[in-house]
């Protein structure tokens, strides 16, 4: 480019800013408002002294960032909506301190490079993205607009509904009372009501400590949750008798299999108990197996739902072994709930993902998810070593409780003194996530245990011993 072409260019630019100027300042004063038209190209062009061209040019610029519009035939206008803010992830910061804005930390994904969420109730993407799993997301069928856009069945896509029947329900028309949901949240939020509309009872017991969310769920269904106490030995079956003596249960709501946040399972004895009350009282049985599959050193033992199928809603999800962001959880029924739940179902969400439900069918229905499986015990299995090894230069601060037995979470008890609630709240400042056992009680109350759950899966690395040495520095202070 010679001088001559050069000089031109820049004095090209010269004019156009002087144009974008022009009409930013005509803004800022109020002579142009929002949705009012900018003077004509030929006036602005006369005013300024400058060619058409670079009006135009000055104007499709002004359109770019944002603050004009073009409409055909009608010339520019000063555009008026209020351009995008760009929006951010939540923070911790963001959140209250009560159990529902927990569960809502509990799965929040932070960019912040100095997060650490060993409270986190998810399982950690590097465990999940086995090789199987990894192989059948990057071989899957792009998404067909004239298919898998539309509506799946009600009630689920057959062929998940087909092998989630012959996985988990152990009988031949299992299938045929399943029905696929939004999660566990959503399969456990239909059961309580189901359940409840179904005995006439409003009390839904629930184990204390649990699942941190149970006891707000049952409350905002209008019910009433019911405390049943759960340790690491197991279920208090005499205090459930009590309860069940005193008024009638809808139903019973238990986590056998690797519980949150306790860790430890229920024997088979305390299964047959439990069936046996419930066939004698009345109630039903929600039994929430979310953990199946993730058992370590022995075979998981048999479902409450084997035992007793007339009287238990067997429910479960693919978000702990294959992604929470899939939201596909199912709940098998008894017939005699299987037109309530159906219906509640509709009306709650009238249907869920085909796409997803046909790509989890597919994947759960072959030999790659026994694989997968086996892979993700292995690695859970080696990151709690890490968690027990990196723990062991905290003792001061606490220690794991027995030993780790599968699923996601190991109860980490505090030392005598230590107050877990303002650790919580002072981790929270820190940029950690942990989850105090206070919260997984029916009536949670400030100082109630010297305990927190700890994610295993979370484990990797040098998360743990990063963890622990803020939070003994914090109990220090």
């Amino acid at each position: 480019m010679g001088t001559e072409e050069a000089s031109d260019v820049a004095r090209d630019g010269s004019k156009r800013h002087e144009v974008k100027a022009h009409v930013a300042e005509l803004i800022a004063n109020g002579t142009l408002r929002r949705g009012s038209r900018v003077p004509s190209l030929l006036d602005l062009a006369r005013h300024l002294g400058v060619a058409k061209n670079t009006v135009i040019g000055a104007l499709d610029e002004l359109c770019g960032e944002g603050v004009l519009e073009a409409r055909e035939r009608q010339g520019f206008f000063v555009k008026s909506a209020r351009r995008r803010e760009p929006a951010r992830p939540t923070r911790l910061s963001d959140l209250e301190t009560d159990r529902v804005a927990h569960g809502m930390a509990s799965i929040l994904v932070s960019g912040d490079a100095d997060y650490v969420d060993i409270g986190n109730g998810t399982t950690c993407e590097s465990v999940l993205a086995t090789p199987e799993w990894s192989a059948a997301l990057k071989s899957a069928a792009p998404r067909d607009p004239m298919f898998s856009l539309r509506y799946a069945d009600p009630i689920g896509e057959p062929h998940l509904r087909e092998v989630i029947g012959a996985r988990f329900g152990g009988t031949d028309d299992a299938a045929g009372r399943v029905i696929v949901t939004n999660g566990a949240i959503e399969a456990l939020n239909l059961s309580f009501a189901a359940a409840a509309a179904r005995t006439g009872s409003r009390r839904i017991a629930i184990e204390s400590p649990g699942y941190f969310m149970l006891g707000p769920m049952v409350t905002a269904l209008g019910l009433e949750p019911v405390g049943i106490p759960r340790s690491a030995e197991g279920l208090d079956m005499d205090r459930l008798r009590r309860e069940a003596k005193r008024a009638p249960l809808a139903a019973v709501m238990v986590n056998p299999n690797h519980h949150n946040p306790m860790g430890g399972s229920l024997t088979l004895a305390e299964r047959f108990e439990l069936a046996k009350q419930a066939d004698e009282r009345g109630f039903f049985v929600i039994e929430d197996d979310v953990y199946k599959g993730l058992w370590m050193f022995s075979e998981e033992p048999p479902s409450i739902y084997s035992m007793l199928p007339e009287r238990t809603l067997y429910l479960s999800s693919f978000s702990k072994t294959l992604g929470p962001g899939l939201r596909v959880g199912f709940v098998i029924t008894p017939d005699a709930l299987l037109t309530d739940l159906r219906r509640r179902k509709f009306l709650m969400s009238l249907s869920g993902d085909a796409y997803v439900q046909d790509l989890v069918a597919d994947f759960v229905d072959k030999r790659g998810y026994q694989k997968h499986l086996a892979h993700m015990r292995e690695e859970l299995g080696r990151r709690a070593r890490i968690a027990k090894q990196q723990s062991a230069q905290f003792t001061q601060l606490g220690a794991f409780q027995g030993e780790y037995k599968g699923g996601l979470f190991w109860s980490f008890e505090l030392r005598t003194g230590i107050d877990v609630d303002r650790l919580y709240r002072a981790a929270r400042d820190k940029n950690v996530l942990i989850s105090p056992g206070s919260f997984f009680h029916v009536d949670p109350a400030p100082g109630q245990d010297r305990w927190m759950r700890v994610n295993v899966s979370r484990c990797e690395g040098m998360n743990l011993s990063r963890s622990l040495s803020i939070l003994r520095k914090v109990a220090a202070s």
